[in-house]
Order: C-alpha cells, then sequence, then structure tokens
C-alpha cells in the first residue's frame, strides 16, 4: 500500500475558548459545533444575525465564525455592528461562505473580517484557522494589558525621575550600595570616605526624598536606575 501523507490536527493550547458560531442552517451548525466540542472549544450556536449580536453582547467571545448569505441579516452587517461596537470590535471574525469569488472575500475582508473559510468545511483547515487567530487574540490582550501597565507607571517613574534629580551624585552612589544591603561602614570604605560623611548623605537623601529610613528610600525610588 503506498504511503499517505496525514494531515495533522493543529495542537490546540486555547481549550476552553469561547466560539459563537453562526449559521442559518442547521446542518452546518451541528458539523461545526461537532468539530470544536471534540478540540475542547465552548461552542454557542446561533442560526442568524441579531441573535448572534445578542449573544456576543450579552457575553463577548473569544472568536466568532460567521456566516455571509443569511436572510435576516447577512454577516457583512453582523460584523459592521460588531466592529462599531468599542466592546465588541476586536473580537476576531471568521468569515463562512459558499462564495469563492475573490471580490467577496475582500470584501469581507476589508469590512473587518479576520479571515475566510469557504464552505464545505474541512475539519483541518477550520481548526487551523480558529487555533491561529485565538493565538493572535490571547497576544493582542497580552500587548494591551502590558500597554495599560506602562500607562499607569508612567507618572511614577516621573516622579521618580524627578526624586533623582534632586540628588547629588555622590548621593545617588551612596544610596546605591544601600541598595545593594551595604553597611555605612562598607559604603565608608568602597568610597574611600568617612563613615560620619555617608552617615552626613544618608540624611540629605531622607530629607530629600521626604523618608525617614534606608528601606523606605528604596522603597519610594522603586526600579530607578541611580
Amino acid at each position: 500500500m503506498p504511503n499517505q501523507k496525514m494531515i495533522q490536527k493543529p495542537t490546540t493550547s486555547y481549550k476552553g475558548a469561547d466560539i459563537l458560531v453562526v449559521d442559518d442552517i442547521p446542518a452546518n451548525l451541528e458539523l461545526l459545533s461537532e468539530m470544536l466540542k471534540a478540540e475542547g472549544y465552548k461552542v454557542r450556536p446561533v442560526t442568524g444575525g441579531a441573535m448572534a449580536l445578542k449573544a456576543a453582547k450579552s457575553l463577548p467571545p473569544d472568536l466568532i465564525l460567521l456566516d455571509i448569505l443569511m436572510p435576516d441579516m447577512n454577516g457583512h452587517e453582523v460584523c459592521n455592528r460588531l466592529k462599531d461596537d468599542d466592546v465588541l470590535k476586536d473580537i476576531p471574525i471568521i468569515f463562512l461562505s459558499a462564495l469563492t469569488e475573490l471580490e467577496d472575500k475582500v470584501r469581507g475582508l476589508r469590512g473587518g473580517g479576520n479571515d475566510y473559510i469557504t464552505k464545505p468545511f474541512q475539519a483541518e483547515e477550520v481548526l487551523a484557522r480558529v487555533d491561529v487567530h485565538l493565538k493572535l487574540r490571547r497576544q493582542q490582550k497580552e500587548l494591551k494589558t502590558e500597554n495599560h501597565l506602562l500607562k499607569e507607571k508612567q507618572p511614577l517613574r516621573i516622579k521618580q525621575d524627578g526624586l533623582l534629580a534632586t540628588l547629588s551624585l555622590r548621593e545617588r552612589e551612596i544610596l546605591h550600595w544601600v541598595r545593594e544591603g551595604k553597611r555605612n561602614s562598607e559604603i565608608a570604605q568602597i568610597l574611600n570616605i568617612s563613615a560620619h560623611t555617608v552617615r552626613h548623605h544618608l540624611e540629605s537623601v531622607f530629607g530629600k526624598l521626604g523618608v525617614e529610613t534606608r528601606t523606605a528610600a528604596i522603597v519610594i525610588l522603586g526600579d530607578s536606575v541611580i
């Protein structure tokens, strides 16, 4: 028997992801639901555009598989309404359609769709595209969270930098060794100055930073480069 090339399913790392499947043909919904549930996804099937919008607003899914040719509201209109909603606009949308013309695909992608699957469905293709867009969506969320945290930290960093600017070079040197856990006598030896001078500079640092202890000085400056 000749060797056959086996098409392997993607190894999904997003089990439990919530996928909204929209198609007016029950047989298509059943087929897609079985494919996705077998891979551990949570599937919410709906048979029309209006129902899809209601379901998405009620509980935003991680991804939407959206049929284009539907009687009550076509997929393009559903996509437009989702993209107009600030809460739902970033949810990835994969269009489903029997249409094969390039113009139809381009229209869907320009309208905000992320990808396109042509009927009849092939399990390997459906699962691969779903996996890719869930991965991209997770990366997008992580990047958004990181940017939000950076914005939150920015005012603190500006304050820290402002405090550092009030310190002299010698005071920064001493504070650096304080952060490294060195005692006054050790700092004096490293910098070749007296312990009394170290104490004097630390008192000045505490006054400028508005603190009373070495630990407080380190905490208020956080991870700023001294």
